[in-house]
């Protein structure tokens, strides 16, 4: 990619990595629950302090009644059991917001990184009996009254992967601690509110610790891995930029367009793509080609409405990270996400994006 600055092997592993890795052991602990008995409420999970901390997963089990006939369905955008979720947050007691998302955007990551399972579809799979169905029960299509298990596994991350490891926190410092926020939404896609919620909320930590405190190898802690959600509004059809911030290293700008509280039809879009510097642009091409390549990738087809440049990719495998085609931003003066939209009565539009991406720590 001619003309963009690239991010080398070099900088993404220290020498010191390969050390760190053999001198450390993955530890799995989990934290008290947290059960939610209304919608528009939250609470906070303090990470215990040890290790560096790599992802929380968070168990979700339990219920929602609806009292009356619903209006919308299961698969309603935001879609649902994730679409509960108005707020999930890693963030640091100095303030330094690392994971800042809806359910959504947790769900958009699971999308994207399983080639060959589909979390919308997993619930209503052949033997969806016992271990499947205590993770993913949501029944699909029409909703009725009645009293549904709300059950998934959010996987909220703040590192890049087993291999790199870029991005861990460090927990076991006095100085600062380590928070996890989670909200539920005021309102759901049912179209009736509930009339009673028992949700309840599990942490469970990933840590990599050191057996061995003599051994004084370090991670690589030169690069924070933030994954931050951004809406960007939308009121007129044609050619639109969206530009996110520069100076970050993408590691992948995903999302959808929304319009009156759902995904944007496929047939209003034109091409997509990516410009720098104004004229260059290394990304354009039809909204459906789009989606086909990514295809390729993740063995399911995007959502309505769903765009996706997923810049780890250079190794041509989901998720198994490459660093050839990452987006360093650092002496760019713009970058632009492009869309070409046509036919559409805008009604409270715009694109929400999760933006993926590696800060360097100063």
């Amino acid at each position: 990619m001619a003309g963009l600055n690239m991010v080398t092997q070099a900088q993404v592993q220290s020498p010191g990595l390969a050390s760190f890795r053999s001198a450390t052991m993955k530890q799995i602990t989990t934290g008290g629950s947290f059960t939610f008995t209304s919608l528009g409420s939250n609470t906070q999970f303090k990470v215990p302090a040890t290790g560096y901390l790599s992802r929380v997963r968070l168990l979700v089990q339990g219920t929602i009644t609806i009292p009356a006939t619903p209006t919308g369905s299961w698969i309603s955008y935001p879609f649902l059991p994730h679409g509960l979720f108005s707020n999930i947050s890693t963030y640091t007691s100095e303030n330094a917001q690392i994971v800042n998302t809806t359910g959504l955007g947790l769900l958009v990551q699971e999308i994207t990184t399983a080639v060959a399972t589909n979390p919308l579809v997993d619930p209503i799979s052949a033997n969806n009996t016992n271990n499947r169905a205590a993770l993913y029960t949501a029944p699909s299509g029409v909703l009725t009254a009645g009293t549904f298990n709300i059950n998934c596994l959010l996987d909220v991350k703040n590192f890049t992967d087993d291999s790199a490891m870029l991005g861990l926190l460090n927990a076991q410092t006095v100085d600062t601690s380590i928070y996890i926020n989670v909200a539920l939404a005021n309102t759901v896609t049912t179209g009736t509110a509930p009339s009673a919620v028992n949700i309840t909320v599990t942490p469970v930590y990933e840590f990599f610790s050191v057996p061995n405190p003599q051994v004084a190898q370090q991670p690589d802690q030169s690069f924070a891995h933030l994954f931050l959600e951004e809406f960007y509004p939308v009121a007129s059809n044609g050619a639109i930029q969206y530009k996110p911030a520069v100076g970050p290293i993408y590691m992948s700008l995903k999302g959808f367009v929304e319009n009156n509280g759902a995904p944007l039809a496929p047939s209003a879009f034109g091409n997509v793509g990516i410009t720098y510097a104004q004229t260059i642009s290394p990304y354009s091409e039809p909204y459906f080609a789009h989606v086909g390549r990514y295809k390729h990738y993740y063995g399911q087809v995007l959502p309505d409405g769903m765009f996706c440049w997923d810049q780890t990719l250079g190794g041509g495998f989901p998720y198994v990270d490459n660093n050839r085609d990452l987006l360093n931003t650092s002496q760019q003066s713009d970058l632009y996400l492009s869309f070409n939209f046509s036919g559409v009565t805008w009604v409270n539009g715009g694109i929400r994006v999760w933006k993926e991406m590696l800060v360097a720590m100063v």
